[in-house]
């Protein structure tokens, strides 16, 4: 096994000699021939996904699929056509060569279409989201290469696994591809969460930021590629995007809300927390903790009380941990005491 960073970085580059990946971050990591280290990535290799600010998530890579003669736009120096250069807004050319040996200024690139091997790393079925606990700093500490302005990195591996082990994130799960065993048949059907979540909600994501700034409702300040848009309210069922009815949510937070293993106590206002994350004292820590958002902008409460109560209602009864110590509990018309 071998541990790389890919770098997520969309559309915050600096450098301009393409358009970049169009990467679905908690499933599959997109590049092509044209990147360093692209032929050793394998199946089973370890991956943090990672942005300029920090770490995203780790998983364990299960399929990397590979697509010969792949059109992919490139930009070049006219001068040298090379394809380093920066791109500067406030001064004329607005274009200037990052080659010593070029160095020259352009008004406009020269595009041209150049035919490339596709790469596409799969481990959706591993992904463990992060949030902010591993930096940039940490990142450069178990980076095998200092070459700093490549998408994928060599990685120590037994330097990153005490990393996530200092951080208290569990090992991904071990991918099915790594295993000898034969594969077993996939069971097809549904399952049932509290939450549908549907992708490409840029407006709702936009209106909750401005609502909240970069604030998870659960765990506090968080960067920006770590928070996603919750609906408190099951989507497909109502319909709507209000953002008195959603929240930001730590990417690792907004699963285990839509799971119902963490909900908001809607009399209260504190987190509530399944018996069965008690195990994880990062979660654990959270049971009792009060909103991290001002009153004044708090959800509303009957979102709050509806995810309540469908989560609450899944939990091990006998065994209420969610509440702070000693605090009285009502379940099924019982007064129960942790």
């Amino acid at each position: 096994m071998q541990a790389w960073s890919f770098l997520v970085a969309h559309d915050k580059r600096s450098f301009q000699g393409n358009d970049g990946y169009a990467d679905v971050v908690e499933e599959y990591y997109l590049y092509d021939s044209g990147v360093p280290n692209h032929r050793h990535v394998r199946e089973g290799d370890l991956v943090v996904l990672r942005t300029g600010k920090g770490a995203l998530g780790v998983a364990v890579v299960e399929e990397v699929e590979r697509t010969e003669n792949v059109l992919k736009t490139r930009r070049r120096c006219p001068h040298c056509k090379k394809t380093r250069f920066n791109y500067r807004q406030n001064d004329v050319p607005h274009y200037m060569c990052g080659r010593d040996e070029c160095g020259k200024g352009f008004d406009e690139p020269l595009v041209v279409q150049e035919p490339v091997t596709g790469f596409k790393a799969i481990y959706k079925g591993t992904w463990r989201a992060i949030g902010d606990v591993i930096s940039v700093a940490e990142m450069e500490r178990v980076t095998n290469n200092s070459a700093r302005q490549n998408a994928i990195r060599p990685l120590d591996l037994a330097a990153v696994q005490e990393l996530l082990n200092a951080a208290e994130v569990p090992d991904p799960p071990v991918s099915g591809a790594t295993s000898n065993a034969p594969a077993k048949p996939i069971a097809a059907g549904k399952t049932k969460q509290l939450v549908t979540v549907r992708k490409g909600q840029d407006q709702f994501r936009k209106a909750l930021f401005e609502r909240y700034g970069l604030v998870c409702l659960i765990t506090g300040p968080n960067p920006q590629e770590a928070l996603h848009a919750a609906h408190l309210r099951a989507f497909a069922k109502h319909g709507r995007h209000v953002a008195e009815e959603g929240a930001l949510l730590r990417a690792d937070i907004h699963q285990l809300f839509d799971a119902g293993m963490i909900a908001v106590d809607p009399e209260t206002l504190t987190v509530v927390v399944d018996p069965r994350l008690r195990v994880y004292r990062a979660y654990a820590a959270l049971a009792g903790r009060p909103l991290q958002v001002p009153e004044d902008k708090t959800p509303l409460r009957d979102a709050l009380s509806d995810h309540f109560v469908q989560a609450t209602s899944m939990w091990i009864k006998t065994d209420v941990f969610w509440r702070p110590a000693g605090a009285p509990v009502v379940v099924d018309g019982l007064i129960r005491h942790p």
